[in-house]
């Protein structure tokens, strides 16, 4: 035999592909060779789909040395890996690589030509010519009635039931006919069925199940659609809530506008109970088109509310205001209740995108209208939307009286408006009261799931902590904020909740860990576009570089971080300046330019002794001290760093007192203050969790005025 000999000579290796089209003669052959070819090196790799087996069940068994080898498809690793191989060959962003992925399923064809369709497209719409081709011929090689009862299943969706399709319009043995499809590898039988007493199948890929359904007369499709949705309704029974989506689906289809948009409210009210706002937002945006456009006015207004308020428990502050105004120019003025509720709304957007004019109106419109409402708690949430408004501005002691007066009027830390209360707190130097506040609000909004105020106020139990040196716990609660903010995919929150993770390691002389969480936050913050975030990272990374040494660093930096924010207004305006000049003058005193540090610490003393900022003031005057002493002017030093001393004390700050105390132990020793210092030092240790940040707090150089901290 000709093969034979060849393999004689040196090792073979035959490959045949798609044998499931070869005729009868071609696979008699392949079995033929494989038989005879007993001694001689010889392997023979033919590539087939399962319906080869049909036709000949027993093909290749009678080969002593067979193998059959079920090929499955991609796991998501390697899917993705594929993908973005595909991706970057094509010049595209890696970031397309989710969305080929869901369309792939992991099957390499589908990827390799869903990404050619981008790549000469610019678009995923449609299915790409090639594979339509393929799976067209798959489906035209089945008998009709199999063909048919595929068809019928494609209108019911990715996944349907034997009593669907018989629904449609399918006679005969349907289950039997599903059996056949799945044992051509088309589908896949499920293990459990949502509907009792009904047989669950799935589309083996959401590709075959878009060919199938396009085989479908236009004309006919409508018709299918208000059958599979009254199927439903009636197989459903008491879960009829479960299938609310596919019902909308369905009526949609239909062209049973009223219909669809019932149903679609109604699971946008379920998601709302369940937490999944974005889901809500998005069934909401299919209802308000079709009131839209069947010029349902009042039902819009309503509609629009809702959204809103469900695109603010995700922080989607930029859509939440049109969403919100929309709705007040349609919303009748004596709803009182849904108006305070927009209006306050809208202010709390407002402040996080900047925008205090816009900020200022509505909440005082909203204070308004909760008034006329007679409803306590959303006067509660008003009155606490002002009060974020006065600590954006540095009005730290007026925000707390708005906080205090607010809380009282809802008993408790119950209000979304509320959760800013400990930040409040936090920059007054009042952590005791922050960390109780925290601890409510966190407790009292993950229960009514209001995610958003949820992690503005486990940021702010993390900062309040730290504050008092309860480090351990409040990087577990940072944790927890992170994991939550994922969890949720609260990107802005998120962003800042890490900023903020990365300012207790700073001040523990812990650079390197606070360098990699100020990236992480501002990587984060700049591809969500969270100007806050990303200003305030810039100048934390500029603090770091500064207090190292690293001057070079710094130099790369400033440029862009400084301008954006002096020229940053609203939100935080008055922070960015007494940041800006406070990391001024650590710069200048690092360049050893010390006339220039007194005058940028002056500036710092001047933003920061009027808003009651304490951790501001006692930065300002340990760099200040520091200048004076180098200028030869000590005493002055000295009174500055035990002006500052007090402060930390009197908020029991330890690592500010840390900061400030090795600073003037270096210029005048203090036996007692030493004897403090290092008990206090000591006390850091025990509070800190375990890792490298242990070691870098005990090697940091201020800390060498304190000798040996362990035994």
């Amino acid at each position: 035999m000709f093969i034979e000999a060849l393999a004689r000579r040196q090792p073979l290796c035959l490959m045949f592909e798609d044998v499931h089209w070869a005729e009868d003669a071609l696979l008699d052959l392949i079995e033929f060779i494989a038989s005879r070819a007993k001694e001689v090196p010889l392997l023979i790799v033919a590539q087939a789909r399962p319906n080869l087996l049909e036709k000949r069940p027993a093909w290749g068994r009678g080969v002593r040395a067979f193998t059959s080898l079920p090929i499955e498809p991609l796991g998501e690793t390697d899917g993705r890996e594929l993908i973005l191989a595909l991706c970057r060959e094509r010049g595209l962003n890696d970031a397309l690589a989710e969305q080929v992925g869901r369309g792939a399923g992991g099957n390499p064809l589908f990827a390799e030509e869903l990404v050619a369709m981008i790549a000469e497209r610019g678009t995923q719409a449609g299915i790409p010519s090639a594979i339509k081709a393929i799976i067209s011929a798959r489906l035209d090689a089945l008998p009709p009635d199999a063909r048919r009862a595929l068809q019928l299943a494609a209108v019911l969706g990715k996944v349907f039931w034997d009593g669907g399709v018989r629904a449609l319009g399918s006679d005969g043995d349907v289950t039997a006919r599903l059996e056949l499809l799945e044992q051509a590898d088309l589908l896949r039988a499920q293990s459990r069925s949502q509907f009792r007493g009904e047989r669950e199948f799935a589309f083996k890929h959401d590709l075959i199940r878009d060919v199938a359904y396009e085989m479908l007369p236009r004309a006919e499709r409508k018709t299918l659609h208000l059958r599979a949705a009254d199927w439903i309704e009636q197989a459903a029974g008491r879960q009829f809530e479960v299938h609310l989506d596919q019902l909308a689906h369905h009526a949609l289809k239909a062209g049973e506008e009223e219909r669809a948009v019932n149903y679609l409210v109604r699971a946008a009210e379920r998601a709302s109970r369940t937490a999944a706002y974005r889901h809500e937002a998005a069934l909401l945006a299919e209802a308000i088109a079709i009131a839209e456009r069947k010029q349902q006015r009042e039902l819009v207004g309503e509609l629009r509310a809702r959204r809103g308020k469900a695109l603010l428990n995700i922080a989607q502050w930029s859509a939440v205001i049109p969403e919100l105004e929309a709705a007040l120019d349609i919303l009748p003025s004596t709803a009182f209740e849904r108006r305070a509720e927009a209006h306050v709304g809208i202010a709390w957007s407002a402040v996080w995108v900047f925008d205090q004019a816009r900020a200022m109106r509505h909440g005082a419109e909203g204070l308004s209208a909760a008034r006329r409402a007679g409803r306590a708690d959303l006067e509660a949430d008003a009155i606490g939307t002002h009060a974020l408004m006065e600590h954006s501005a540095g009005r730290f002691p007026a925000a707390r009286e708005m906080y205090r007066t607010a809380i009282a009027k809802a008993g408790g830390v119950k209000v979304g408006g509320l959760c800013y209360a400990p930040s409040t707190l936090y920059q007054l130097g009042d952590y005791e009261e922050g960390i109780k506040l925290a601890e409510e609000g966190v407790a009292s909004f993950r229960a009514q799931n209001n995610h958003t105020a949820a992690l503005v106020a486990m940021s702010h139990l993390g900062l309040n902590l730290a504050a008092q040196g309860h480090y351990a716990e409040a990087a577990r609660k940072f944790a927890e904020a992170e994991q939550f903010g994922r969890e949720y995919e609260l990107w802005s929150l998120l962003a800042r909740s890490i900023s903020m993770s990365s300012d207790w390691h700073a001040d523990l002389f812990d650079f390197g860990g606070a360098e990699a969480l100020a990236e992480e936050a501002r990587d984060l913050a700049q591809s969500v576009n969270f100007p806050n975030a990303v200003i305030s990272t810039g100048l934390d990374l500029l603090f770091n570089y500064t207090r190292r040494g690293e001057v070079g660093r710094v130099e790369a930096l400033i440029e862009k971080v400084v301008p954006e924010a002096v020229s940053s207004s609203g939100w935080h305006s008055w922070m960015w300046k007494v940041r800006v000049a406070q990391v001024h003058a650590e710069i200048a005193f690092a360049r050893g330019q010390h006339d220039e540090t007194l005058r940028w610490a002056e500036n710092a003393l001047t933003e920061s002794v009027p808003s009651g900022r304490v951790k501001y003031q006692g930065l300002a005057w340990w760099v200040k001290a520091r200048a004076l002493h180098a200028l030869g002017r000590s005493q002055e030093a000295i009174e500055d760093l035990r002006k500052a001393l007090e402060m930390a004390r009197r908020i029991h700050h330890p690592a500010m007192f840390i900061r400030i105390s090795t600073a003037l132990l270096e210029i005048a020793g203090d036996d007692a203050l030493l004897a403090e210092a290092r008990a206090t030092a000591k006390q850091i240790l025990a509070e800190l969790p375990a890792g490298h940040i242990r070691q870098r707090f005990s090697d940091a150089e201020p800390l060498r005025v304190l000798g040996r901290l362990t035994d």
